[in-house]
């Protein structure tokens, strides 16, 4: 057995690095459903189950920079990343400042202004209506 485990070492360089280093997280995008009914619950379980950083997709819940960074913090969680692109126009300067806030390092690139799904619309319909391609 310690043969194989040392074979894995020289295999895997996240076996190889000291577990301070090997940081694993998770896209909250891929438990999007189940944040949408109870956002504050999955992310406690997120973090019970061993996950120390997230990456946010569908916004911050409606939460201000600073609750969201206090519920992580809950939750001993990092942010490092966000797919939840921050919205062009004249608060982008705020916008970056409540990243930081939020511990948020990488961001996509700020999106132009759209309208808000509106309910029963399949994304295709809204991408349709929101973008310059056809779904």
């Amino acid at each position: 057995m310690a043969g194989g485990a040392l074979a894995l070492t020289h295999l895997s360089p996240v076996f190889a690095q000291p577990a301070s280093t090997a940081r694993i997280g998770l896209a909250l995008y891929t438990v999007r459903d189940l944040m949408e009914h109870d956002f504050e619950g999955i992310l406690a379980k997120v973090a019970a189950i061993g996950y120390q950083e997230v990456e946010t997709a569908n916004g911050f819940n409606n939460m201000s920079p600073k609750a969201f960074r206090a519920l992580l913090d809950k939750n001993k969680l990092k942010c490092p990343s966000t797919h939840s692109a921050p919205v062009l126009g004249a608060d982008l300067e705020k916008q970056w400042e409540g990243f930081q806030t939020m511990g948020i390092q990488y961001s996509r690139e700020p999106a132009p202004p759209r309208a808000p799904r509106p309910p029963g619309a399949s994304l295709g319909q809204y991408m349709n209506r929101n973008s310059f391609f056809e779904v």
